[in-house]
């Protein structure tokens, strides 16, 4: 015959207390751990919101990569920036190089320059490209052009890009073009233009 196993000893047990109760004084710890993690998390979360506000707040021109496209608008003084996909229809710029500081120029007349803070020229500012391809019509001539996306004031076309030369006699000795325009920042371009007939 079995006994039954006893039902507790009074100096076990006490009242309220339950097989599985962590021992006297570690319910306290365990609760000041979970507060220290909430609190934690807690700054870690705002930092990243702040770090993020940061970035956010930041102009456009000033978070574009140097490779990549914008859509720049609007008259020189006070034209607006945004940064594109180079594929986007509205990205008529290429960032070639970002430049600060007096007695700095862009690598070549050829490029826009967008002045990042106004028009002063001691500030930092973005050497631009156009964002072009075969075929495309612009406006203007060797010392800069602009895409004209829908041919409606365009002088010349876009007969050939030469990406990796930077050499304007190519596109006349390749019998490319009349007139070669060169980028030579970030990776060297020469867009050929012949004159556009409409």
């Amino acid at each position: 015959m079995t006994t039954p196993p006893p039902h507790g000893h009074p100096s076990e047990f006490q009242p309220g207390d339950h097989p599985g109760d962590y021992p006297a004084g570690q319910n306290e710890l365990v609760e000041g751990k979970a507060v220290n993690i909430r609190t934690w998390l807690v700054i870690v979360g705002l930092l990243v919101l702040v770090v993020f506000a940061v970035i956010i707040s930041r102009p456009d021109s000033q978070r574009v990569d140097i490779g990549g496209c914008a859509k720049v608008s609007g008259p020189d003084s006070r034209a607006e920036f945004e940064v594109r996909k180079c594929s986007d229809r509205d990205a008529n710029y290429v960032v070639a190089e970002r430049i600060s500081g007096a007695g700095q120029d862009c690598a070549s007349k050829a490029y826009a320059i967008y002045f990042e803070n106004g028009d002063n020229t001691t500030g930092s500012r973005l050497c631009l490209r156009p964002n072009v391809k075969k075929g495309d019509c612009v406006r203007g001539d060797s010392s800069g052009i602009v895409a004209d996306r829908f041919c409606r004031d365009a002088d010349h076309q876009i007969s050939q890009v030469l990406v990796g030369t930077a050499d304007e006699s190519a596109c006349r000795s390749r019998n490319l073009g009349e007139l070669g325009i060169v980028y030579p920042k970030r990776e060297p371009v020469t867009l050929c233009l012949v004159r556009w007939t409409g």
